[in-house]
């Protein structure tokens, strides 16, 4: 069985210095997960198995968890910010259209994106 390992953890900085941890793995049509407020990549570690063999997957820690240094949210912070940062992230990772799957605040962010940029969305999968 595969699981998230942490030694594979991966950092992506964004021009503007913003910098994001991901895991990858696998291959073929990407997979992005995208977690709540109170988690952060390592929130779809039991799922990480069922996935990898069949797609090319993505956990990475959203703007103010752990473990990026980002400075903390200003006044007009928004789930559209974040799917900017998740539009950004995909460019930076080479990745088409996506399948979406959000937990909570990270649910909330998918479907921002995929209201604003459609092109970038192949499925969502969406949970409270």
């Amino acid at each position: 069985m595969r699981e998230i390992e942490a030694e594979t953890l991966r950092r992506t900085v964004l021009p503007d210095g913003l910098e994001f941890h991901h895991v990858e793995a696998g291959q073929g049509v990407p997979l992005v997960f995208l977690h709540g407020v109170l988690g952060d990549w390592r929130t779809w570690a039991p799922q990480w198995p069922a996935f990898v063999p069949q797609f090319r997957c993505i956990a990475y820690s959203r703007r103010y968890n752990w473990p990026n240094r980002n400075d903390r949210p200003q006044p007009d912070h928004s789930a559209f910010v974040e799917a900017n940062d998740l539009a950004r992230l995909m460019d930076a990772w080479q990745t088409g259209p996506a399948v979406l799957v959000g937990s909570s605040y990270g649910a909330y962010t998918a479907l921002s994106l995929a209201v604003r940029q459609p092109e970038r969305v192949r499925a969502l999968v969406l949970l409270e």
